[in-house]
């Protein structure tokens, strides 16, 4: 069961605020706030980043260049995860396990991932 932030889960709501492509960092962000249960204990975890500015963010508002507050985020919940385009958050280790694999037809999954991997991931050492 997700948590909410007002009606919708926070992710509902970073997905309808920015439409299309929406930068990892801020999908893992939304699901954090999700987890946490509030924009408030959230940012009571995250330390230096307000509940307003986090408000903002989730909300495609955020009036500053947004680098330095992503690299913040980044530091504190991407430290030892990363966001799959197939899997969501997964641990660094993960990742690199999965971009190592052979290519196995065993599951749909396996194969998206090892597509995935392979196709432009941000976090992916291969190249096509």
């Amino acid at each position: 069961m997700k948590k909410r932030l007002g009606k919708i889960s926070a992710l509902s709501q970073v997905k309808a605020s920015y439409g299309g492509e929406i930068p990892n960092w801020i999908e893992i962000l939304a699901a954090f706030v999700d987890k946490s249960g509030s924009l408030r204990k959230a940012s009571i975890a995250l330390g230096d980043i307000s509940p307003a500015t986090i408000s903002q963010i989730l909300n495609n508002r955020y009036p500053a260049k947004d680098s330095n507050i992503a690299l913040k985020i980044c530091n504190k919940l991407m430290s030892d995860n990363v966001f799959c385009p197939v899997l969501g958050a997964i641990s660094t280790i993960k990742c690199s396990g999965y971009q190592k694999q052979e290519f196995s037809t065993t599951s749909s999954m396996i194969v998206k991932i090892y597509q995935a991997c392979r196709s432009g991931c941000a976090f992916s050492k291969l190249k096509g």
